[in-house]
């Protein structure tokens, strides 16, 4: 499928959800720790999501995210279980993307808080310490910030792969550069693979970078099949992976 790229001289559009359409999606990150070179510990954080579109509201795509899965296997894991209780207070998650694919407001915001605090009292009663207290004491914080809410479902390891600042129009002819902070900016490159099917192919690396930055999202008739990011971040090498199921109407 890659193999048969090529460029074109049109204009691109990438996501065009449909209406009331759920695509079913597993999502997963795979990290190793190269800490100690003799004993690398590997982990993996695993989930299904139904992602489904309700719609635009003053402009501004409208998703709602189920998730229906989680999993966490790996080497040296502690509290697997504290883990998946937490996530499954994002299991309902309802956002609004603007036009080039960026989560700017969580619509039930409101509900993912209360769903935290309840899961917090039931934690409390289970787990006891200070590493724990204090690790409760940043979710408070993070739950109660609307900016730090966004931050953290457009990190990779959560929706990033999805939500990924990439939509509207390409113009193959010209990489598209996108700043990720103070030092790095992205190169976005588009790739035609199938004109019957509509595919399209984004290649990402980093300009003028010998780091390890290496990401493809695969595009269907307008919907995302497959993403990938590959990269070294301090001593971990880390994989984040989305491969889409099949879509149905809701």
């Amino acid at each position: 499928m890659f193999e048969t790229r090529q460029r074109s001289n049109t204009e691109i559009e990438l996501l065009h959800p449909v209406n009331q359409e759920v695509s079913h999606y597993i999502f997963s990150t795979l990290t190793t720790d190269f800490t100690n070179l003799k004993k690398l510990k590997e982990t993996s954080f695993v989930r299904k999501v139904e992602v489904i579109y309700l719609g635009q509201l003053k402009s501004n795509n409208i998703f709602q995210l189920l998730c229906t899965a989680v999993d966490f296997h790996g080497d040296y894991l502690e509290d697997a279980s504290l883990l998946r209780k937490i996530c499954y207070v994002f299991d309902e998650v309802v956002v609004s993307v603007n036009a080039v694919g960026n989560i700017i407001q969580v619509n039930n915001h409101i509900e993912i808080l209360k769903r935290w605090q309840d899961t917090k009292a039931v934690l409390e009663k289970e787990t006891e310490g200070y590493i724990v207290s204090g690790f409760f004491d940043t979710m408070d914080r993070l739950m109660s910030n609307t900016e730090d809410l966004i931050r953290l479902l457009s990190e990779n390891k959560m929706y990033g792969l999805y939500f990924n600042g990439y939509w509207g129009k390409h113009h193959n002819q010209t990489p598209r550069l996108k700043q990720l902070d103070d030092t790095r900016t992205e190169q976005i490159e588009v790739f035609e693979y199938d004109r019957k099917e509509r595919g399209v192919e984004l290649s990402i690396n980093l300009l003028n970078s010998d780091e390890l930055y290496d990401g493809r999202f695969l595009y269907q008739d307008h919907q995302l099949m497959e993403a990938s990011l590959e990269l070294n971040e301090l001593d971990h090498h880390i994989k984040y992976n989305v491969l889409c199921l099949g879509l149905r109407k809701y």
